[in-house]
Order: C-alpha cells, then structure tokens, then sequence
C-alpha cells in the first residue's frame, strides 16, 4: 500500500526539462567525440615530434664524430711562430741576372744598377710559361707543421666520406689546410683557391 501511495503521487518532469537535458546530454557526447579526436591528433603529432628528436640526435651524434680534435695550447703557438717568421721573409728581395761576388768586403762589391724591375712573385700560371713565376721554379714550401695539418686534413676528409658526407674537399686558407664544402657562395675564393684532389685524380697540362 504504501508504495502503491508513492506511485500515484510520481509526477514526470516537464517537457522543457526534458528536452533540456536531451540537449546537455548531446553536447556533451559532441564535446566527448571532440576530445577524442583532439587526444588521436596529439598522438600522431608526438610520434612526429619523437621521430624528429631521433633525427637530430642521430646529427648530433654524427658531427660530434667528425668534428676535429681541439688544438693543443703547443699547436697553436706554433702557428703562431710560423705567422711570425713568415711575416718577417715577406719583404725579402730576389736579384736575378748578376754573379755571386766572391769578396767579403763590402766596399769591393759592385753596386747595383740604378734602375731595377721589380716583380712581384706569385703562383705559378699554367696559361703564361714565361711568367717569373714559371722562370724561376717558385713553389709554396709548407713547413712541416702545414705538412701535419695536411695530414690531418685528409684523415678528417676520409673520416666524413666514411660517415656519408658529400661534397668535400680540402681547401688551404692563408697556408693552412682545412676540410670545407665544395659548394661556396664566393667565386673569388674558389678561383684562387682550387679544392684539394689526390694525386691520383689530378690532370697533368
């Protein structure tokens, strides 16, 4: 009896609440799709994210490989040294054409002609065999610290080969030797200073 009493005093809500939360309720299942595909889509965009954070890792990794061992504190001054002297030779004088005096005093020496013609002495020009370059066999002597540096050029040179590195070559800055790439933005320097090639790649004129 009593919940027979409780029934028939049961009224259903109004029809405006109902559909009220028929509405709520849609909006919150859009809501939910929402953030579903919202979460899918911060997936895929970490799994980019990671795959990014792998390559650059593995770059990392790669060129702290290749990148050269520093420069002990001898080295440097040494370079240094080297500098020194051959600032101090660049002002030295070629006379070409007189006989070597065999006397010791310098008042017997025969002067020299009032009218000299200087030339400035460069590198050799494979276009002009006649130039005093060429006349006089000048090559660049390296100094056996340019010799070592060379050689660790072209360990450093086949190291990044080995590590899939492309268009490299050895290159010599102011007489030092150092591994740069072959494309370069200035003309100018690729014109004076030609890339490196082994002997065994080099052509003859």
């Amino acid at each position: 009896m009593h919940q027979g009493y409780s029934l028939c005093h049961w009224k259903p809500p109004p029809k405006f609440e109902i559909e009220a939360l028929f509405l709520l309720f849609n909006d919150l299942k859009g809501e939910l799709k929402r953030l579903v595909s919202h979460i899918a889509e911060l997936k895929i965009e970490n799994s980019k994210l990671l795959s990014e954070v792998d390559n650059l890792k593995l770059k990392v990794s790669k060129i702290e490989s290749t990148q050269p061992p520093s420069s002990p504190p001898e080295l440097v001054s040494q370079i240094l040294q080297k500098i020194f002297e051959r600032d101090k030779c660049r002002l030295n004088v070629l006379v070409c054409g007189l006989s070597e005096s065999l006397t010791t005093s310098t008042t017997q020496c025969t002067p020299l002609p009032a009218f000299l013609k200087s030339v400035r002495l460069g590198k050799p020009k494979t276009d002009n065999p006649s130039s005093s370059e060429n006349y006089l066999q000048f090559r660049m002597v390296k100094t056996p610290l340019q010799r070592q540096l060379l050689r660790s050029s072209h360990q450093e040179l086949d190291r990044r080969n080995k590590n899939s590195e492309k268009d490299l070559c050895i290159r010599f800055v102011n007489g030092i030797s150092k591994v740069t790439s072959v494309q370069s933005k200035n003309n100018d320097y690729r014109q004076h200073h030609p890339p490196y090639q082994p002997p065994s790649q080099r052509v003859e004129n």
